[in-house]
């Protein structure tokens, strides 16, 4: 089945113990950790206003979280 699409159910275990050494996470009866990381940060957005005639675009700036820079 090498690059085909398979599905499968049914109960997913594992006897190892899933670590995240980083945090000093150990955990039983878990197949995955997912560690997701966001920062406090100013956001920049673009935002279009109308100026008599024309259409302009500004950059505005929020507070935010965010997982990106």
């Amino acid at each position: 089945m090498d690059k085909k699409l398979v599905c499968a159910t049914g109960m997913l275990t594992t006897s190892e113990i899933v670590q995240d050494p980083t945090f000093g996470l150990e955990m039983n009866d878990t197949i995955k950790i997912e560690r997701k990381v966001e920062v406090y940060q100013w956001i920049e957005r673009t935002e279009e206003y109308n100026s008599g005639d024309e259409t302009k675009t500004r950059k505005v700036y929020e507070k935010g979280w965010s997982s990106t820079k």
